[in-house]
């Protein structure tokens, strides 16, 4: 998204602290992307974090919310059984989910990774589209059974 979500950042960032036990020193907005808004939050302890949040009153927004109980479980077992070691995966709340409902919005944390992401790399060259292709494909071997 381009533009930043319309809600007051206060709110998302009391959500955070309150359902990450996390103290968010930095709340930066992104814009990119067009299915969330994305925000790199910076903690008191210096460590970074991707946030998606996802709009409920939008086609698209509830279109992926709706994904987001298989795609984040998924994700985070790719990440943590070791299939993949750069990849980004949700951060379980003090809940153990993976996602927190702020009202307007539901809000999904990741761990955060630094570099381009695929949308940088448009239009894709050759060895772009291999690479991704390859990692499709080995997604698609994935034997997923979720234990969350």
């Amino acid at each position: 998204m381009k533009t930043r979500f319309d809600i007051d950042d206060s709110l998302i960032i009391s959500k955070i602290e309150e359902n990450y036990n996390i103290q968010v020193q930095g709340f930066d907005f992104l814009p990119k992307g067009d299915i969330s808004y994305a925000y790199i939050i910076t903690s008191t302890d210096g460590k970074k974090y991707f946030l998606k949040l996802f709009d409920k009153s939008t086609a698209i927004g509830i279109k992926s919310i709706k994904c987001l109980d298989f795609y984040l479980p998924l994700t985070w077992e790719m990440y943590h059984k070791g299939l993949y070691k750069y990849i980004t995966y949700p951060i379980k709340n003090t809940n153990s989910n993976f996602q927190v409902d702020i009202g307007p919005a539901i809000i999904t944390l990741f761990n955060y990774i630094e570099g381009n992401t695929l949308e940088d790399e448009y239009p894709f060259s050759r060895v772009i589209l291999e690479k991704v292709a390859k990692g499709i494909a080995r997604i698609h071997k994935v034997d997923y059974k979720s234990s969350s």
